[in-house]
């Protein structure tokens, strides 16, 4: 996995305070531009579409890695800020539907996914490089963009939203307020990026850290996704911990299936894995896991049909433009 947004930073697109330079990217207060578009789907989509509404859109490349990290974040921030807010990403240049499906289905994106054939939104948003981002609040204006980044990119996206949410703050007037827990606690963020740079003691060490600090359902998921790759065992100690702290997750069953696979108990995983399709039937990743599963045991017909179901699942879900994931 790629670095949490780790979007290349462009000389040309990117100013050291962070804010988008000149013709680099829509600036703060700009207005959400005119254009029309289609989803993968061919239904088209306009402008107007996003009014009232809190939104983030990115533009990307379907075949480029820091692309596919930019999904992945716009994932992760959906699970971990919630809420009432859109997620748009717009594929822009030559790409076949099912190619964007694909990045999608890679990635986890579950958001509104547009193309861009003549690269019509790229010019009237002042896109230079992909990955760029912006956020736009409910009156349709620019908060914050950007082109490139890195951690610092998710941590302000978040921000952003998490104030446009209204979520709550501590009072400057009562200094003795426990500040409010951040739903993307910094620990679990660095263990991420430690784990996707293969520094996995350090990774293992920073999300016990984050754990200690707060046990969250989350902290244990990336404590798990280290320990898949050292000790899968001690991985499904993990996950029965969290079952007992947590209570049961499709997301826990998922985990705990992908360490059976870890442990060479193929047959366990599939069944485990088949069960969890039947029983969350909008869990994709069961399907993702199992195309995996079969791939690596050379089974390719099998696993070409669990790609296809993991992709029409994200397809439905895009066409809502909701994250449904159980």
């Amino acid at each position: 996995m790629a670095p949490i947004l780790a979007l290349v930073l462009s000389a040309a697109a990117v100013a050291e305070r962070g804010e988008a330079e000149r013709g680099s990217l829509l600036g703060p207060g700009s207005p959400f531009p005119a254009v029309e578009l289609r989803t993968v789907d061919g239904k088209p989509f306009a402008s107007r579409e996003v009014a009232g509404q809190l939104c983030v859109i990115v533009f990307v490349r379907h075949d480029q890695p820091d692309s596919l990290a930019a999904l992945r974040d716009l994932k992760r921030l959906r699970s971990e800020i919630g809420g009432a807010w859109r997620a748009i990403a717009v594929a822009s240049g030559r790409v076949s539907p099912e190619e964007a499906r694909k990045a999608a289905a890679a990635t986890g994106f579950t958001g509104t996914l547009l193309l861009d054939p003549d690269r019509a939104a790229y010019s009237s948003f002042g896109v230079v490089a992909v990955p760029s981002l912006a956020v736009f609040d409910a009156g349709s204006k620019v908060i914050y963009s950007r082109a490139g980044g890195g951690k610092e990119i998710f941590a302000a996206v978040a921000e952003r939203l998490a104030k446009a949410l209204g979520h709550p703050s501590p009072s400057p007037a009562d200094p003795g307020a426990a500040p409010r827990p951040l739903r993307s606690a910094p620990k679990l963020e660095i263990a991420r990026t430690l784990l996707e740079r293969g520094e996995l003691e350090r990774a293992e060490a920073t999300a016990r850290a984050a754990l200690e600090a707060e046990d969250t359902l989350e902290g244990n998921l990336v404590l798990v996704e280290v320990l898949l790759r050292v000790r899968p065992a001690q991985a499904l100690e993990v996950l029965e911990g969290a079952r007992r702290k947590h209570g049961a997750s499709p997301r826990l069953d998922l985990a705990a299936a992908r360490s059976l696979a870890a442990l060479g108990k193929a047959s366990e995983a599939e069944a485990a894995l088949r069960e969890l399709a039947v029983r969350a039937p909008g869990l994709w990743e069961a399907h993702l896991t199992l195309g995996e599963l079969h791939e690596k045991t050379g089974r390719l017909d099998l696993a070409v049909k669990e790609y296809r179901k993991a992709i029409e699942i994200l397809a439905r879900r895009e066409l809502g433009g909701v994250d449904r994931r159980p």
